[in-house]
C-alpha cells in the first residue's frame, strides 16, 4: 500500500468515525426529547386523574352536602367513641358513609401532597386544603380503626395534615 492509500483511508476513518460521533450525539438529544415529553405526559395524566378525583369528590358532597357541614362533622367524635366503646353500637349509615368519604378525601390530599412533592403553595393554589384539612380534622385524629392513619400514610404526609389542623 502507498502513502496516498493510506492517507484515503485514515481520511475515510476519520470520516466514518465523525459521521458516527454525530449520529450518537443526535441520537442522545432525541432520546432526552422523548424522555423529556414522556415526563410532561406522564405529568400531565397525573394531574388529568387528580382533576378526576376531585371532581368526584365534589359530586359526592353535592349528592350528600352534610358531609361538608361543620354542624355534622363536629359530632364525628362522639359518635367514633361511642361505636369504638361498644362492639354492638350501630354507627348511623351516615357517619359510616363519612368514614368513607373521608378516606376518600385524605387519600385525594395525600395523592396531591406527592403530585406537588409537598410544596404548600402549589397545593394551595390547586385546592382549599386548609379548610378542608380543619373541617375534617376530628376524624383525621379520631379514626374509626386506631392506628388507621398511620398505617395508611407517610409521616410526611401525616405531618402536613397536623400542622393544618394544630394551626
Amino acid at each position: 500500500m502507498n502513502i496516498t492509500s493510506e492517507i484515503i483511508m485514515d481520511v475515510i476513518t476519520i470520516i466514518c468515525s465523525i459521521i458516527a460521533i454525530g449520529l450518537s450525539v443526535w441520537s442522545l438529544i432525541e432520546t432526552k426529547k422523548h424522555n423529556q415529553w414522556d415526563r410532561e405526559a406522564e405529568n400531565k395524566r397525573r394531574k388529568d386523574d387528580l382533576d378526576k378525583q376531585l371532581a368526584r369528590i365534589l359530586e359526592i358532597t353535592i349528592e350528600y352536602p352534610y358531609l361538608e357541614s361543620p354542624s355534622f362533622t363536629k359530632k364525628w367524635e362522639h359518635e367514633a367513641r361511642e361505636w369504638r366503646n361498644d362492639n354492638k353500637y350501630n354507627l348511623d349509615e351516615k357517619y359510616m358513609r363519612y368514614d368513607q368519604f373521608c378516606n376518600i378525601l385524605f387519600n385525594f390530599l395525600s395523592n396531591v401532597h406527592a403530585f406537588y412533592k409537598g410544596n404548600r403553595k402549589e397545593i394551595e393554589d390547586y385546592i382549599d386544603v386548609k379548610n378542608w384539612v380543619r373541617l375534617h380534622g376530628q376524624i383525621w385524629n379520631f379514626p374509626l380503626m386506631e392506628g388507621e392513619n398511620a398505617d395508611a400514610y407517610s409521616e410526611e404526609f401525616r405531618k402536613y395534615i397536623n400542622s393544618y389542623i394544630q394551626s
